[in-house]
């Protein structure tokens, strides 16, 4: 994609980004950046043939993009300057392994931020929560490209209590469950459960059958008295619903 100048679209409110190749990410960013006003970001397999981490760096100390509050990122092959995103109050995000490193989950602090849709290894959930402290709906996937082959557990119980289980979670729901591991799926669910203080609905999504599911996350404490557990079976040419 050729260069773009600065401010070339001042009043630009919406932008999608799909299937584009920048030269570098400087140029990425510039474009970005030409959208002062831009308050809704949908960006979906962004690739940059050549990254210089400075130019990451400098653009979130100097970006100008503090109108934005709604972001999906998905299936993008370059390191996205996370820091722009803090003044968001939705976020639509796909964490890979192949594509990220350790340092990427270093997350800004999100203080708007009320709903989180996250696609990722389960193994990295709750350091994501610690930066959502303002959290009120929260939708997790399993990051079904780069599930272990062996089936290994990918999470596992922390002492740790993200401020948004303890303080404002309210609607959780949990999709591609039980894909991979069962037992480590459970104990993140019985997690959230039993740390959850306000949490008002945990909806479970499977394709697996579910009755040592049902009887696991039903016996386990909850911190919140008034939550209700939901669970989704899906069949092949029907879905069947049942709540307890």
């Amino acid at each position: 994609m050729d260069e773009v100048s600065p401010s070339r679209f001042p009043s630009l409110k919406t932008l999608h980004l799909n299937d584009i190749l920048f030269n570098k990410n400087s140029d990425f960013m510039l474009f970005l950046d030409g959208c002062p006003v831009l308050e809704n970001l949908e960006i979906s397999f962004i690739y940059i043939k050549s990254i210089n981490q400075s130019d990451f760096e400098h653009f979130e100390s100097s970006s100008s993009l503090t109108k934005l509050n709604k972001a999906y990122i998905e299936g993008c092959g370059c390191h996205f300057p996370m820091k722009v995103l803090s003044y968001l109050e939705f976020l639509h995000i796909q964490l890979s392994k192949d594509i990220y490193t350790t340092d990427v989950y270093d997350f800004p602090t999100f203080h708007n931020l009320t709903h989180l849709v996250l696609q990722c290894d389960w193994d990295i959930v709750v350091q994501v929560l610690q930066h959502c402290p303002k959290l009120q709906k929260f939708e997790l996937y399993q990051n079904l490209l780069d599930r272990r082959k062996n089936d290994e557990e990918n999470w596992a119980d922390s002492d740790f209590v993200p401020d948004c289980l303890s303080l404002n979670l309210t609607t959780c729901t949990i999709r591609d469950f039980a894909f991979a591991d069962l037992q480590s799926h459970i104990m993140l669910a019985g997690f959230i459960l039993k740390n959850a203080r306000v949490l008002e609905t945990m909806t479970i999504w499977c394709s697996r059958e579910l009755s040592e599911i049902e009887r696991q996350l039903s016996a386990c404490p909850r911190a919140s008295a008034t939550c209700q557990l939901y669970f989704y079976f899906q069949f092949i040419d029907d879905i069947y619903y049942k709540d307890i």
